[in-house]
């Protein structure tokens, strides 16, 4: 693995640490969420971050779905008209869409644009929004859905033959489709669930399963997080408090989420939160518990929080799906972060400062 640094955040204020995208590390954003954003300026908002994104290295853009946001499809189209290189990550959900429509929408893209979006699979974790589009599958039986569901995307995308398919949840007879694309041209799978029932649906479809980086979780390949770091360590509290301090509105709606949700990440999250102020690169769950990210942070200068990336790499990490950044600046910073960290992990005595 190579990191080309064309100036030195590390050791500087100045200059602006780059990555090179490895082929053993891989680095995915996550696209802002238009709950967040003021729709006329929306697109707008989508278009820099992806651009900022590609320059930086990163190969992907995670974009979420769920009933509060602008369909994601939109959203990852105009990501592959921004850039050359970097794939949407769409979140799809079975209830949304069925997997005639995924498969279809992905082989069009890949035509038109030269690169397929990836596809991250959530079984749904909110019982509100289940119910609210009257599904009350049970939790495990989703998953169970979930795989199905993969499988015939999958399916679709690469039989030259027409597909017949007569399963537990979906019936599909012969339906006519774009042809098989190239394997180069085909979608990655993740699947978003820690649970074993989540696991095991990853498993049967040969997807990698996301997961979060908590103490007691199981190792992954994959793990979703966020990263405010910073030459000081104070300086990074100071942004991340500004960007993510205590908000009661934001608390009490993800104490009721939490209520409806029967996600095991949620659980295992809601648990594990730590105070603003400790150890620097400990992983910090305010943005969480205000309902301001989907996942842990760490926050702290740019050796503590390397330090933490390292017990990740060693525990066989190699994908690191990141919040969205606020600004180009946070990817000068954890391209820094994740130069040290590599660094060390190659040769624990390349970082010593």
């Amino acid at each position: 693995m190579n990191i080309t640094v064309v100036l030195d955040w590390c050791t500087q204020r100045e200059p602006y640490a780059r990555m090179s995208q490895p082929t053993d590390l891989e680095l995915i954003s996550t696209c802002p969420e238009s709950a967040r954003i003021a729709l006329d300026r929306y697109l707008d908002q989508v278009r820099e971050t992806a651009r900022w994104c590609e320059q930086a290295g990163h190969s992907g853009l995670l974009v979420h779905s769920d009933h509060r946001l602008v369909d994601p499809w939109i959203v990852a189209q105009v990501i592959l008209q921004s850039t050359e290189r970097l794939r949407p990550m769409v979140t799809v959900q079975p209830l949304y869409m069925h997997p005639y429509t995924v498969a279809k929408k992905v082989a069009s893209m890949a035509r038109l644009f030269g690169r397929a979006p990836d596809l991250t699979l959530v079984a749904g974790s909110s019982k509100e929004d289940l119910l609210a589009l009257d599904d009350a599958t049970p939790h495990d039986l989703r998953y169970r859905r979930l795989a199905e569901y993969g499988d015939i995307i999958q399916q679709l995308l690469t039989r030259q033959s027409p597909l017949v398919h007569e399963g537990d949840f979906y019936q599909l007879h012969m339906p006519a489709t774009l042809g098989a694309l190239v394997e180069s041209s085909r979608p990655r799978l993740f699947v978003a669930g820690s649970s074993e029932a989540g696991r095991t649906a990853a498993a049967s479809l040969q997807a990698r399963t996301v997961g979060h980086p908590l103490p007691d979780s199981e190792p992954s390949d994959c793990v979703r997080l966020g990263i405010v770091a910073r030459a000081e360590e104070r300086f990074a509290w100071s942004v991340a408090l500004e960007r993510f301090g205590t908000d009661p509105e934001g608390r009490l709606r993800h104490g009721l989420e939490m209520c409806w949700s029967d996600s095991s990440w949620h659980k295992a999250l809601a648990s594990a939160g730590t105070e603003a102020g400790a150890e620097a690169a400990s992983l910090w769950l305010e943005p969480f518990q205000n309902r301001r990210a989907q996942c842990a942070y760490l926050v702290g200068d740019y050796r503590g929080v390397a330090c933490e990336i390292v017990s990740l790499l060693e525990r066989g990490t190699r994908t690191f799906i990141l919040d969205a950044p606020t600004t180009e600046e946070d990817l000068e910073h954890t391209a820094c972060v994740f130069q040290r960290a590599w660094s060390r992990f190659a040769s624990p005595l390349a970082l010593t400062g």
